[in-house]
């Protein structure tokens, strides 16, 4: 019997339970397109990761910036002390 890794291999990242679902061929070749995709990613440096991925990022800062700046806004408008002449 082979070992743990060659069967991950042979199944390529499927259990038994969902290959015996009855993926066709062409299927089972799409699986493994985007498994070998999804582990190629994870491989990424940083770098790599934002030339592949620079929007992402963009908008993350942007949504946490826009967080950021909500809750200074909610923390100056309560102030009692806040004029606004």
């Amino acid at each position: 019997m082979g070992s743990v890794k060659e069967t991950q291999q042979v199944h390529i990242g499927l259990t038994d339970k969902q290959i015996d679902v009855g993926l066709n061929p062409e299927e089972l070749e799409l699986v493994h397109e985007g498994l070998v995709l999804v582990n190629a990613e994870k491989e990424f440096g940083f770098k790599q990761a934002m030339r592949s991925h620079w929007r992402a990022a963009l908008w993350s800062f942007a949504l946490s910036w826009a967080l950021v700046m909500e809750g200074f806004d909610t923390q100056l408008v309560s102030r009692d002390d806040a004029s606004w002449n």
